[in-house]
This record gives C-alpha cells, structure tokens and sequence, in this order.
C-alpha cells in the first residue's frame, strides 16, 4: 500500500464527474486533518483548488456541482455513513483504524451510493474503484470494491424490504 496522499496520475481522457469525485475525496480528507468547516473547504476547492486539479490530473474540468454535492453530503451524512462502512467490515477491521484517504474515499463512496444523486450503482462502484488505484494497491482496491458491494447489496435491500 502506498503512503503517497498524492494520486498517481493515470491516462485518463476529460471525465469532469470523476475530477469531481476525486477533488471530493481529497476535500473530505483535507476536513479530517484540519477539522475546518465543510464549507470553507467547499469554497477553498472551488476557488483556487479545482482548477489546479485541471492541470495535475488530466481529467479536465471538475463537475463543480457533483463535487459540492459529493462533499457537502458526505460532511453533513456522516453519522450515517460511518456505521454503513463499518458493518461492512470485518470484526477485526474498524474504520477509525483505516487511513485518513482510504476512510475518505470510502466515505464519499458510500454517500454517493446512498444519496438522491441517481448516479447508477455500477458507475459509482467502479468510479471510486478506479480512483483508489490512484492511492494504494490491489489489496486496499478489492476492500474498496467489497465495501461498496456490500452497501450496494445493505441498499436494495432496504429498498425492496
């Protein structure tokens, strides 16, 4: 596993939605390290951030829209997110024992697959999928896709039931 908070750069064509998602991801990490509030970040991003994310990451212009969407909600959802992830878990894993970047990618992750975004279940999976190869390596991407899997599953579920 990488220790790199930096993402690797991939050669990924202009995706505003996944520039979004990760500019979310980032902006949901930079809150837990410094404790500032969701909407400083938000217009810290959107402001002077997210076109620097442009150049460094080859994925275009970010959905500025999604990435308020994706940040706000995960910040203001996090009570309930954070036992979804957690029930995913295995007994011996806790999501307070993961890595800021990792509890941030599945944090958004698992918002996005709960929220009115309407975003269908397969694209989010595979989105944030892709983004933790930016991160870590194969074994830390098969947990991402195991927890987003199981949320998915703990979804339709409810939906159904």
């Amino acid at each position: 596993m990488t220790r790199d908070k930096q993402p690797k750069k991939h050669k990924w064509s202009a995706r505003p939605r996944t520039a979004a998602r990760l500019a979310a991801i980032q902006a949901s990490y930079q809150m837990k390290m410094t404790g500032a509030a969701p909407t400083d970040i938000i217009e810290e991003f959107v402001h002077f951030r997210l076109l620097a994310a442009e150049e460094n990451h080859g994925l275009g212009t970010p959905d500025i829209q999604l990435f308020r969407d994706l940040t706000s909600g995960t910040a203001s959802h996090l009570n309930h997110i954070d036992p979804l992830i957690s029930s995913t878990l295995s007994k011996e894993g806790s999501l307070d024992k993961l890595e800021t970047t990792l509890q941030a990618i599945l944090q958004v992750g698992v918002f996005e697959l709960i929220s009115p975004l309407e975003t269908p279940t397969e694209v989010v999976i595979n989105e944030y999928v892709d983004l933790t190869h930016a991160f870590y390596e194969k074994q830390t991407v098969g947990l991402v896709n195991g927890v987003l899997d199981k949320v998915a599953l703990l979804r339709k579920k409810k939906n159904l039931g």
